[in-house]
């Protein structure tokens, strides 16, 4: 049985992500290839403070959403070609790991429990760039999107990608991105 592809976009805010994966989508249609583009739709942590819950619960709760948000997408859309993830496991460990989760093995434990991707790619951007470029599209910033913030997870992705079974593709997301697309379609082609 043929199931869809899985590419995945992990980088901080304001690395791109969302518009490669919107390009990537066009280009897949403009080849009449089924292509769907998969994003879990997160509570902002800085709001979930307010529960009593550690962050290691609320990062728990966070992984639980993901995995089963993205394994029922994955069942519903087994006869497309693409499937194209806005945010993968990478960034739920990143960020947790950034706002102080003590304990990303039980994290990990349960990402496992998803199908991994066929292709992860990791924008990686200085955060003074992510920053300018979050606020040419907002008018606010959300109140994690801070530049020590966006430094701090930029250090612990790297932690991730060393600790955990990652082997991301990595991308300068400072290029143009026409530049960006292209590479993406290359390292794509290579899959097939």
């Amino acid at each position: 049985m043929n199931r869809p592809k899985i590419i995945s976009i992990s980088g901080i805010d304001g690395s791109g992500k969302t518009t490669q994966i919107n390009y990537l989508k066009e280009y897949f249609d403009s080849l009449n290839l089924k292509s769907e583009i998969l994003k879990v739709k997160y509570l902002p942590f800085h709001k979930m403070k307010n529960l009593s819950l550690t962050t290691d619960d609320l990062r728990m709760l966070m992984a639980k959403d993901f995995v089963d948000y993205y394994n029922k997408r994955i069942k519903e859309l087994s006869d497309y070609d693409y499937l194209l993830c806005d945010r993968s496991k990478a960034c739920l460990l990143a960020y947790g790991l950034s706002y102080g989760l003590k304990n990303p093995d039980n994290i990990w434990d349960l990402l496992k429990e998803t199908q991994d991707p066929d292709l992860l790619f990791y924008f990686d951007i200085d955060p003074l760039l992510s920053i300018e470029r979050i606020s040419k599209n907002r008018t606010e910033f959300e109140e994690d999107e801070t530049i020590e913030n966006l430094k701090r997870t930029r250090m612990y992705y790297s932690r991730v990608f060393n600790d955990y079974d990652f082997n991301p593709v990595c991308i300068d997301a400072s290029e143009q991105e026409e530049e960006i697309t292209k590479k993406l379609v290359l390292s794509i082609k290579k899959l097939n």
